[in-house]
């Protein structure tokens, strides 16, 4: 007898290997989705920033001010993110940095293609907005702070930022940190 099976074991067999292929096939699906759940559960807004630097994402980030920045987030840290302005200046090839409070967002937008984002990972810096702004002050960069609830930017030189206090010049100007939206570096 030979090795051939008949028509219809054949049909069984194959329908056999289908299901089982189905099956596999829908056992993955419903795994990645139980994953993204996961994600999903586990996001933050900073995880969420994350994956959009990393992405390179143009974004639109609207503050309590009402002020909107579209550009790219370069950097995400404990408690601000860091937008490379699409506004160029006189001076400037690439648009200037803008250090936005996290607490002082309202909205972030994706200006190109829809994105999936997960957010479920940690900011990569762990610094504050007030240590990176202090890191900035010996060099004395020209800066324009929004500060919320204030429709105009306070412009001045960056003399110092302490624990929660930044201290601008020309005019002399004290901000507690706390009430920061964003500041725009003017000077690189």
């Amino acid at each position: 007898m030979s090795g051939r099976r008949s028509g219809g074991e054949g049909d069984s067999l194959e329908a056999l290997l289908a299901d089982a292929v189905a099956a596999e096939a829908a056992r993955q699906r419903s795994g990645e989705r139980m994953l993204r759940q996961a994600a999903a559960e586990e996001a933050t807004f900073a995880g969420v920033l994350v994956d959009l630097a990393e992405r390179g994402e143009r974004v639109a980030v609207r503050t309590v001010g009402g002020r909107v920045h579209r550009g790219v987030v370069r950097a995400v840290g404990r408690d601000f993110a860091v937008v490379q302005s699409e506004t160029r200046t006189s001076t400037d090839t690439g648009g200037p940095r803008v250090f936005v409070r996290l607490a002082a967002v309202t909205s972030v937008r994706t200006t190109d293609t829809p994105a999936d984002v997960t957010g479920d990972r940690r900011p990569p810096l762990d610094t504050s907005l007030a240590a990176v702004l202090g890191g900035l002050a010996p060099d004395r960069p020209r800066v324009q702070v929004g500060v919320a609830g204030e429709g105009a930017y306070i412009t001045g030189e960056l003399v110092s930022a302490g624990f929660d206090v930044l201290v601008l010049r020309r005019p002399t100007t004290v901000t507690p940190v706390g009430a920061i939206a964003e500041v725009v570096v003017l000077d690189r």
